[in-house]
């Protein structure tokens, strides 16, 4: 079932600009006469925008870490004409951003739970920048700690 909100969109000032219809996330099933996709949906690509300002920029930190990371392992490769030193550098690479992902992981969970609130989402922005992009699950994972411990940080200031 296709179901409709409406998200309005407001300015730092308080000031609505616009409303805008939000479709759910529930999954909306598309038969295709057999193709055999039963389960794919026109909606599977759209990104939906988050219901709270804070983690909506917590989304933005986080993107923006991401992209400066990846730009700065780009500059900081050195070229090599030798592909098998080239794939070894880019294995260590890897080991040593999921380590350090890993530990950045543990110091955001330990900083929570002491109370510590602006050290732990710092501590997640570092494991989000530095995790590797193929494990989704760990970058969703740490994607919503970042959002929780942003409402957190939120609530704690007011």
């Amino acid at each position: 079932m296709l179901r409709l909100r409406w998200i309005i969109i407001l300015s730092f000032a308080g000031e609505v600009h616009s409303a805008v219809p939000a479709i759910s996330t529930a999954r909306v099933k598309s038969y295709d006469m057999g193709s055999g996709q039963g389960s794919r949906s026109v909606f599977d690509g759209l990104k939906f925008l988050p219901a709270t300002p804070e983690a909506l920029m917590a989304e933005i930190n986080t993107t923006i870490s991401a992209l400066e990371y990846a730009h700065a392992t780009v500059l900081l490769n050195p070229s090599s004409s030798s592909l098998s030193k080239n794939k070894n550098c880019e294995r260590k690479a890897t080991v040593y951003d999921a380590h350090i992902a890993e530990e950045a992981y543990r110091l955001g969970c330990l900083a929570l739970a002491e109370g510590r609130v602006d050290e732990a989402l710092h501590s997640f922005n570092i494991s989000l920048s530095k995790c590797p992009r193929d494990n989704i699950d760990a970058l969703d994972k740490i994607q919503s700690l970042i959002s929780i411990t942003s409402r957190q940080l939120q609530k704690s200031y007011r």
